[in-house]
């Protein structure tokens, strides 16, 4: 049996993405590929696989540490200063 392969395009017609996001998921080594010349080939089964990995949609959530980093940034923040003249 022969075995399908997909360009960048198709393969994010398939999962839903965009040709970007799944030339990014290519390059960071998430979803193998075949180089063939300039195109890059998914096999059918690559990407039936990552499709069953659930994932959270959107941002990743940022570490713990950079949220209490941030929120103790919010609060060294100095006050507006008030316009004086004006009443």
């Amino acid at each position: 049996m022969e075995e399908k392969l997909y360009d960048t395009v198709e393969a994010a017609v398939f999962l839903g993405l965009s040709r970007e996001s799944v030339s990014r998921l290519v390059l960071v080594g998430k979803l193998p590929s075949q180089k063939f010349g300039r195109a890059r080939l998914i096999r059918e089964a690559d990407l039936i696989d990552f499709k069953a990995i659930e994932r959270k949609p959107g941002r990743p959530s940022k570490p713990k540490e950079e949220e209490t980093a941030k929120s103790s940034k919010a609060a060294a923040k100095p006050k507006p200063r008030s316009k004086k003249g004006k009443a």
